[in-house]
């Protein structure tokens, strides 16, 4: 992956903001749009019924798509790279904070013996801990400097990805052992869970430790 350590732009002239920034800016917005579109294109196809036709078998590779892809697109575009670069970890965080209410859907419908129960408890409560974590995280790296806030935010980040292996994991087992219950994750709303919410955290998780661990590897030359 190309490296993410922040640049300072020789283009930048005092009293403007620096190119960089407006192109992240503009970015930024797009890929909002992007996101929110994926989002709600996800909904539609939930709620119409389409997606009860995709064979279980064929979600996991949609979730790894769906991680790969803007990876890619990161590395392949050097706005996209100024644009995570630039962006502060902070934002990087805070986005874990929708796990919570992912958590609290996975026990509910949990509660009403619509998923596996050790899928629920892998799922559920890792996503409960980083997305409370996440805003304590943030918290902290606003009174941290240098090295302190750099291992803050690694080590979120780190128990965050871990936690997602974890939960993709179990319910990758689920998937190929055909448990019918695993359906339940493609009607409305559970689809956005694995279908929106789990690839964007697994590609914004390991966006943020290379760019993280590049820093770190910088600070040390």
């Amino acid at each position: 992956m190309a490296d993410l350590t922040p640049r300072a732009d020789p283009t930048h002239t005092p009293g403007r903001l620096p190119r960089t920034s407006l192109v992240g800016a503009r970015t930024g917005a797009r890929w909002a749009a992007v996101i929110a579109g994926w989002g709600f294109a996800v909904l539609i196809l939930a709620e119409t019924g389409l997606l009860s036709r995709v064979p279980l078998r064929a979600l996991p590779v949609v979730v790894v798509v769906g991680i790969v892809a803007p990876i890619v697109a990161v590395r392949r575009s050097p706005a996209l790279r100024a644009a995570v670069a630039t962006t502060d970890l902070a934002n990087l965080t805070w986005f874990n904070v929708w796990r919570i209410p992912a958590a609290a859907a996975f026990f509910a419908v949990g509660a009403q013996g619509l998923l596996p129960d050790r899928f629920v408890t892998n799922a559920a409560w890792g996503d409960l801990v980083a997305g409370t974590l996440a805003p304590l995280v943030v918290w902290a790296g606003t009174r941290l400097t240098g090295r302190a806030r750099r291992s803050a935010y690694l080590a979120f980040h780190t128990f965050s990805f871990a936690d997602f292996v974890v939960a993709v994991g179990t319910g990758l087992t689920f998937t190929l052992l055909g448990d019918p219950l695993m359906n339940t994750l493609l009607d409305t709303p559970m689809a956005l869970i694995p279908l929106w919410g789990v690839p964007l955290t697994g590609a914004v998780s390991l966006l943020a430790l290379h760019r993280l661990l590049s820093e770190h590897r910088a600070a040390r030359s």
